[in-house]
């Protein structure tokens, strides 16, 4: 069985088009049973309609026209709160938890994927099912002279909910999702200055899809070298607690 597909933001629009329409209220035909539109406008009404299509490909049955209401997008932001919840790992055998600063990127010390800093963000209150609309990671500075580019990638931990980098948990070696966002920072970085992430709504959503997911779990952020380059330095948690990082969703 094949389907029709109507798709607008009037209602006479969408219950008179047929396939001959050009206006775009027609999204075509197709045996899928699911559509995804373009980005929507919050507080929009969106009405859409499907019609079934017979063997044929001629006898058409109209369908019934439906209506939503695109809601107010809602923005999260958590800040990594306890010393357990941020570190860095700098080769297969050592991590540090308690220093005042992160590493991003290489050095020949610490070879890809080194070094690799973890951030727990706490309650996360963020319901299942929910669409991811943007996402960010925003980190402060630690000093200044930071110069060179450093090519980075962000992960997630492939968890329901994250837990604190305590005992063997081992930053390097945790489960991440498969998808990542790469972050080449090729500005010079100024001291005490907040920087932010490319969006990583994909990193994001990948997590908040997870069957054991639930508002106010945990969910924790990996940011590791990807390539040679340099590395620098931002602010952790026992730095100070303002200065902590911070993820921001809007969903």
């Amino acid at each position: 069985m094949q389907h029709d597909v109507y798709f607008g933001n009037d209602f006479d629009d969408v219950n008179n088009a047929d396939i001959s329409d050009g206006s775009g209220i027609y999204r075509g035909r197709s045996d899928l049973t699911s559509y995804t539109p373009e980005v929507l406008m919050q507080h929009q009404v969106y009405y859409w309609r499907i019609d079934e299509v017979e063997a044929d490909g001629l006898t058409i049955h109209k369908g019934n026209v439906w209506c939503f209401t695109v809601a107010e997008a809602e923005t999260v932001m958590c800040q990594v709160s306890a010393s357990e919840d941020d570190g860095y790992a700098f080769n297969p055998i050592g991590q540090n938890l308690q220093t005042t600063y992160l590493k991003i990127g290489y050095s020949e010390y610490a070879q890809t994927p080194y070094h690799i800093s973890g951030m727990i963000f706490r309650n996360v209150n963020i319901p299942p099912g929910s669409v991811i609309l943007s996402a960010h990671l925003k980190v402060r500075s630690y000093n200044s002279n930071q110069t060179g580019t450093v090519y980075a990638r962000i992960e997630a931990e492939a968890v329901d909910n994250a837990t604190g980098f305590t005992g063997s948990r081992r930053i390097d070696t945790l489960p991440t999702t498969s998808s990542s966002v790469d972050w080449t920072i090729e500005e010079p970085w100024s001291a005490n200055m907040w920087y932010e992430s490319p969006n990583i709504v994909g990193v994001i959503q990948e997590i908040i899809d997870r069957p054991g997911w639930s508002a106010g779990n945990s969910l924790a952020i990996l940011l590791h070298a990807s390539s040679k380059g340099v590395y620098r330095f931002f602010s952790s948690v026992d730095h100070n607690s303002d200065f902590a990082p911070i993820l921001e969703i809007q969903y």
